[in-house]
């Protein structure tokens, strides 16, 4: 099983060393994948380029579980600094930056609230409360009622009545008497943060293409803020900050990453475009520039007195291998893929850089999954050898190990001398065709020319496999048969066919 991201990656493995010793390692990848930029009416070929770089620097004093007397605690990291910059461009082309796209990450820091509280309170208190004194209340009450009617002409009806009277008197007394008094002393001391002890922060420069990340120890002390030194090169630390590290009786250590090492990871991605650029599959186009700059701190007790050491390290720059935009950009030639359109015909208006006498040419298929470059060709594509033996460079990926595969080259000689093409599959030697036929004689079948690189049939004696995973190369070298003059050669289209 493979990794269909690996085809457009290029990863790195590199020291980080400081003196002639190795503090720790960086660990880079880089991704390009090709972009087709029509912004603002126009046409461009760019590449997205993505760069995630992990730096990892242990503490060089290997941690011991085992209990320690007196403990100190000497060069543990405690600041890094890294940049990350598209250093150079090769070929006689220029290429266009366009401002960065995202990094990150972009911002994370330390929130750390550190607070002690100490307070006494002391309080008495009494109360007396006398209560004396009598009531009286009389009560009257008087109802009457009365209803009529009539039976006829005659009236009926009654009156009735009723008559209460009632009496109260009160009287009471209450004495109380109450005494509290209440004694604290309350201290209390609390730390807190929200992430772990480290901060991030990110710098882009002016021109918005180059980020730079500051990696720094924030708790117990910070030391990006803190790096005042007295005359004898300790820094100078606020009082609360102090107590951190040395409360009088007590050595602190520094944060578990200062204590154990480093572990950062820092990604960013351009969009950037190549404008004429001449390709060489074995210099490259571009290279990286990661500049780090590493600062180690120390801290212990002297004579009861709290010492605290930074060591600033001589910056580091990490330059990357060459690396090939469109060789890595190009995608996979899918067995899958009903038409996978692995084919260039070559008109002049597709090259990349266009065939000149004596000059480097570059085309690229338009589904991006074929390139070919190569020299010693007049025009588009013809050649009378003036320059001496023609090359033609082809380059494919494959992600299967299945599957029928054919390349095929449509060519023809414009002259009366034959000519011989050496065709040769990953730097093993093929076969060689005789050309001697010219434009459409026999029908244009003769005009094709046909390898067959990988056969899968178990059974036939032809059964053979020239491909391997991953990037494929085949090379094409013309020349004029032998003892023959005035050749001349035109190569139209090819292309590879999976069935």
């Amino acid at each position: 099983m493979i990794n269909i991201k690996d085809l457009n990656t290029h990863i790195e493995y590199s020291d980080i060393t400081v003196g002639g010793v190795v503090i720790g390692q960086t660990i880079t990848q880089y991704r390009v994948k090709r972009y087709d930029d029509i912004k603002n009416l126009t046409e461009k070929k760019s590449y997205l380029i993505t760069c995630t770089q992990r730096i990892i620097i242990p503490n060089k004093a290997k941690f011991s579980p085992a209990p320690a007397k007196n403990p100190t605690f000497n060069d543990y990291p405690a600041l890094l600094t890294n940049e990350i910059s598209i250093k150079s461009v090769s070929g006689s082309g220029d290429i266009t930056f366009n401002k960065i796209l995202d990094y990150s990450p972009k911002t994370l820091n330390t929130t750390v609230m550190s607070s002690e509280d100490t307070s006494n309170s002391s309080g008495e208190s009494s109360s007396k409360e006398h209560t004396t004194g009598s009531s009286t209340s009389q009560t009257n009450s008087y109802s009457v009622s009365a209803n009529i009617g009539f039976f006829g002409d005659l009236p009926t009806g009654g009156v009735s009545g009723s008559y209460g009277h009632s009496d109260t008197k009160t009287h009471s007394k209450s004495d109380s008497e109450g005494s509290s008094s209440s004694h604290g002393n309350q201290l209390s001391d609390e730390d807190s943060m929200s992430i772990k002890d480290w901060g991030s922060y990110a710098i882009m420069d002016n021109e918005n293409q180059t980020p730079t990340w500051v990696w720094s120890q924030e708790f117990p002390w910070n030391v990006a803020l803190f790096k005042d030194i007295d005359a004898n090169n300790n820094v100078i630390l606020p009082a609360y900050v102090q107590k951190r590290l040395y409360d009088g009786k007590t050595l602190y250590p520094p944060t578990e990453l200062s204590l154990f090492g480093i572990n950062f990871v820092s990604k960013a991605s351009w969009i950037i475009a190549v404008n004429n650029q001449v390709l060489d599959v074995n210099t490259g186009d571009i290279t990286f520039s990661h500049i780090l700059n590493y600062t180690t701190a120390s801290h212990g007790v002297t004579k009861g007195q709290l010492s605290v050491l930074m060591n600033s390290q001589s910056p580091v720059t990490i330059t990357s291998k060459p690396i090939n935009l469109d060789l890595l950009a190009l995608e996979s030639i899918s067995f899958n893929r009903r038409a996978n359109n692995a084919v260039i015909g070559f008109i002049k208006n597709k090259f990349t850089i266009p065939p000149a006498p004596k000059e480097k040419f570059l085309i690229i298929s338009n589904s991006n999954n074929l390139l070919v470059n190569g020299s010693g060709f007049t025009d588009v594509m013809e050649t009378d050898f003036s320059d001496g033996a023609v090359d033609i460079n082809v380059f494919f990926k494959v992600t299967e190990t299945y599957g029928d595969y054919t390349f095929f080259m449509k060519a023809w000689k414009t002259a009366k001398p034959a000519c011989e093409v050496t065709i040769s599959v990953n730097d093993y030697l093929v076969t060689t065709k005789r050309i001697d036929f010219l434009e459409s004689e026999g029908g244009g079948t003769n005009n094709i020319v046909s390898v067959f690189l990988r056969n899968t049939d178990y059974t036939s004696v032809d059964y053979h496999d020239y491909l391997k995973l991953g990037l494929n190369s085949i090379k094409i070298t013309i020349t004029p048969e032998a003892n023959s003059t005035g050749a001349m050669f035109c190569i139209r289209a090819l292309g590879i066919n999976n069935y």
